[in-house]
């Protein structure tokens, strides 16, 4: 009884320095009252595979056993690079992460600097309702203004 979302294809162009993503219901997104726009509910997610070009990113296909997503809390703060982090005391707890799932990426290493992202998820309860996979991806680029009022943009 388990269900399967492969999304293939969702951003192309440069790799981004970082993803996040997470399921959410779509009615959250609608402006409904009854729930919140950023509540990511862990929806049973068995597994998650996060792919450039077709190929697992590192750290990907991320398994989840009894609902508990230790490995993608641990993938989280690491791209945020506050895993090890002593100063981070109002970093959310484990057993609040659970329900509200973010997966997340730093591309660090891949084959290729441009490529399609894909996700598929594989969830141990079909969802009831319809939900929308949110994604966000981040660059990291600076710009800058010279007295001339020209605009300078480089990587960081």
């Amino acid at each position: 009884n388990e269900q399967y979302i492969r999304l293939d294809n969702i951003r192309g162009g440069n790799t981004p320095d970082y993803v996040f993503f997470g399921l959410i219901k779509s009615k959250c997104l609608n402006g409904s009252l009854d729930c919140s726009s950023t509540n990511f509910k862990n929806n049973n997610i068995k597994e998650v595979n996060l792919t450039l070009n077709g190929n697992s990113c590192l750290g990907y296909p991320m398994r989840i056993q009894n609902n508990y997503p230790v490995w993608a809390y641990h993938k989280f703060y690491s791209t945020l690079g506050k895993l090890m982090d002593q100063s981070a005391a109002a970093q959310t707890r484990l057993d609040t992460f659970k329900n509200s799932v973010i997966f997340s990426h730093k591309f660090e290493g891949e084959d290729a600097s441009q490529g399609w992202l894909g996700v598929t998820l594989s969830l141990s309860t079909p969802l009831t309702e319809q939900h929308t996979l949110v994604m966000w991806t981040v660059q990291n680029v600076k710009a800058s203004i010279d007295k001339y009022n020209q605009v300078d943009k480089f990587n960081c």
